[in-house]
């Protein structure tokens, strides 16, 4: 109850003269949500909306949202550390930054253990954010992932960044991640499908 309390005073909107979820030519980011408590992704959509940003879906899964960021290619990803499955927030930037450098602003809201510390260092400069959010902190994070990212990839070959098809995704993830992903395919097959809200 606390932590839900919490968040919805969080929920104000962001300062009209602060940071807004946009690139130099004021086209507002692409963002892709993925979170699995509905209270903070109701949250976190709200904010990108009253900051400018454009929201391209919201996500609970880790596995989902590697499959969402090759349909949606977002600008930056907003990725719950902690979410539903057998793959957490980490796996899943983790491949996602392999297909097309994607910048990804992690979340959390609880501290990070010696295991989690040591991947988020693995995957180079990483934006944290912790719960409860702030807007202008959120919209911060956003900007400084998206340039960040922007900068790598004008330093990159020509066709580093191309779009890859989602096995080519999966194939070069550590073989840890891709076990686990061959298992959970598996799964899902014996399941009947599940929809997910996501906006090309």
């Amino acid at each position: 109850m606390e932590h839900d309390i919490a968040w919805r005073r969080a929920k104000k909107r962001p300062d009209p003269s602060g940071p807004r979820p946009c690139d130099a030519s004021g086209r507002p980011l692409r963002i892709l949500i993925a979170e699995d408590e509905p209270l903070v992704a109701e949250t976190l959509r709200d904010m990108i909306a009253a900051a400018g940003g454009e929201n391209v879906g919201v996500i609970s899964t880790a596995l989902a949202t590697i499959g969402a960021a090759g349909v949606a290619y977002p600008d930056v990803v907003l990725m719950d550390i902690r979410l539903s499955g057998d793959m957490d927030g980490i796996d899943a930037a983790g491949i996602i930054r392999a297909h097309r450098a994607t910048p990804v602003v992690f979340i959390t809201g609880a501290a990070l253990d010696a295991d989690m510390r040591t991947r988020l260092a693995a995957l180079g400069d990483v934006e944290l954010v912790f719960k409860p959010i702030e807007p202008g902190e959120l919209c911060m994070a956003i900007l400084r992932a998206y340039k960040g990212a922007s900068s790598r990839r004008l330093g990159a070959a020509p066709n580093a960044t191309s779009r890859r098809s989602p096995n080519s995704i999966i194939g070069r993830a550590p073989a840890r991640l891709r076990n686990r992903i061959k298992s959970l395919r598996n799964l899902t097959r014996t399941r009947a499908p599940v929809k997910h809200r996501v906006r090309s």
